[in-house]
C-alpha cells in the first residue's frame, strides 16, 4: 500500500504519543504547530487514519468518553514506529518536496526535541547530487548543433527578406510567339544546385581534392 504525506504525517504524530484524530486534526489545522507548515483537513485526516489502520502500523488502544461523543484513541505498532523513524531520517528526493515533505520533517523533529542536523547533511548530498547531474546535463546542450566540417557551433545565417521563399518561384511562361532565351534553363538549374562539399547549416570552406 501507498503511503502519502498525509499518512506519514498522523503516523509520525502517533508515534510521539497515542491520540485520537480529533486531536491530530487539531494538530495539522491552519493555526496547529504542524498546520503552519503543512495543512491537512479534518476528512483528509481521518481518511488516513483509515489506511494506517488496514496497513497494520496502529491500532486502537482505547475509546474516551467523556463530556463529548466518543473518540478512539491510536497507538503505533511496532512496523509502523520502524517505518516512522526511517522515514524522518530519509531526506527527499525531488527539489518539489522541499517546502512540503522535508520542512514537515524538520517541524517534526523540533516537536520531538531530536536533532535535525543529520537530515540536513543527507539533504545537503542528494541536493549537490542533483547539482551535480543538472551541470553535467547542461554542458552537452547548446542552442546550436555542431558544424561538421569546422567543429564549432556556428550560428545559421540571417536572411534576408527577398530569400524567404525556398523552392524560388517559377519564371513566368512566355508569351505566344516569344523565344527562350539559349541557355536560360540550365544557368538556372545550375544557380539552384548546392555547390559542392557545402550543407546547409554549415557554411565552412569547400574541400579541397
Amino acid at each position: 500500500m501507498h503511503l502519502g504525506l498525509a499518512e506519514m504525517v498522523a503516523l509520525t504524530a502517533i508515534d510521539e504519543r497515542p491520540a485520537h484524530g480529533f486531536a491530530i486534526a487539531a494538530l495539522t489545522a491552519r493555526d496547529g504547530d504542524l498546520g503552519r507548515v503543512w495543512h491537512l483537513q479534518r476528512p483528509v485526516v481521518y481518511r488516513a487514519l483509515n489506511r494506517l489502520l488496514e496497513a497494520g502500523l496502529i491500532r486502537t488502544e482505547a475509546v474516551e468518553s467523556d463530556a463529548g461523543p466518543q473518540r478512539t484513541v491510536y497507538a503505533v505498532t511496532a512496523e509502523g514506529r520502524k517505518l516512522a523513524h526511517e522515514w524522518l531520517a530519509s531526506p527527499v528526493g525531488h527539489v518539489r518536496d522541499m517546502r512540503s515533505e522535508f520542512l514537515v520533517k524538520l517541524a517534526l523533529l523540533h516537536r520531538r526535541g531530536d536533532d535535525r542536523a543529520p537530515l540536513l547533511a543527507r539533504q545537503r548530498e542528494v541536493l549537490a547530487g542533483i547539482d551535480a547531474a543538472l551541470r553535467r546535463e547542461s554542458a552537452h546542450v547548446g542552442d546550436f548543433a555542431p558544424c561538421s566540417s569546422g567543429g564549432g557551433r556556428r550560428r545559421p545565417a540571417p536572411r534576408s527578406r527577398s530569400s524567404t521563399r525556398w523552392p524560388p518561384p517559377s519564371p513566368a511562361a512566355p508569351g505566344p510567339g516569344a523565344r527562350a532565351r539559349p541557355g536560360t534553363s540550365r544557368r538556372a538549374a545550375r544557380a539552384r544546385r548546392p555547390s559542392p562539399g557545402r550543407s546547409r547549416g554549415c557554411r565552412g570552406p569547400a574541400p579541397t581534392a
